[in-house]
């Protein structure tokens, strides 16, 4: 049986990274100048829409039904972000080869400062604000006191921290045995305030076959790109002195 026709045209992306580190307006970019369909972010989290491509491999170990389900969700080769640690690595180790062998642009994205990283992603468990839209709507429920975020779960950081390290570790030894090439973005980099945002972003596209202007409108995605205004929900979070007390004891 022939294996995947590689299309002459625009690559698609897959995106491999973890939790909190950052980069929705690049994702946004990435998606607007691409001619690929874009699908849901992380589409294979079990609450998302692939996501009983995950649970059935969780419930059954089959293998050839895994690949079988990606040779059909990949068929028109759509655009992927997705967060691995939180995946079995089956799945992910699948994901990649298929992507692969369908001419993807594979790009790995990391942030430098993990301490940063994890405490976002801590209070993002606390308060169930994952985005901006999120914490537009939950956050002033939180300020008025008609919301009680849970308590930060700061004994639940050593293992998170070496959970993760680990994850990406697999992942970039599992890159390089396979041999398949992959563009690194450090969040801190790519956003470093040197005005060289849009620069660097229109790099990291071209690996897609795709040229964009200086001036181009698609652009404006990081000059309107706002936070999710954490600073002020901090006060009303209980624990964070003690998972700041958790995340400074880390060896990173």
């Amino acid at each position: 049986m022939d294996g995947p026709r590689i299309m002459d045209r625009q690559r698609p992306f897959l995106v491999l990274t973890l939790r909190r580190t950052g980069g929705t307006s690049l994702m946004a970019f990435m998606a607007r100048v691409s001619d690929a369909r874009a699908v849901e972010h992380e589409p294979f989290n079990t609450d998302r829409v692939w996501g009983p491509i995950t649970r059935a491999f969780r419930d059954n170990g089959d293998l050839a039904a895994l690949e079988s389900a990606l040779d059909r969700l990949l068929s028109d080769r759509p655009n992927i972000k997705h967060c691995h640690e939180i995946i079995p690595w089956p799945v992910t180790q699948a994901l990649i080869r298929a992507c692969a062998a369908r001419g993807y642009a594979v790009y790995t994205l990391t942030r430098r400062d993990e301490r940063a990283r994890l405490r976002s992603l801590f209070v993002a468990m606390a308060t169930g604000a994952w985005g901006a839209r999120q914490a537009a709507l939950l956050y002033p429920q939180i300020i008025a006191g008609t919301r009680r975020p849970a308590p930060l779960r700061a004994q639940a950081v050593p293992a998170r921290f070496a959970k993760d390290r680990a994850a990406r570790g697999q992942v970039d030894a599992f890159l390089a045995v396979e041999g398949i090439p992959a563009h690194a973005i450090v969040f801190e980099d790519l956003y470093a305030r040197d005005g060289r945002i849009a620069e660097r972003a229109r790099a990291l596209v071209a690996h897609l076959g795709v040229d964009v202007s200086a001036d181009d409108p698609r652009l404006d995605v990081f000059a309107q790109a706002e936070g999710q205004g954490t600073g002020a929900i901090l006060p009303y979070l209980a624990n964070l002195d003690a998972l700041d007390a958790a995340l400074a004891r880390l060896e990173i």
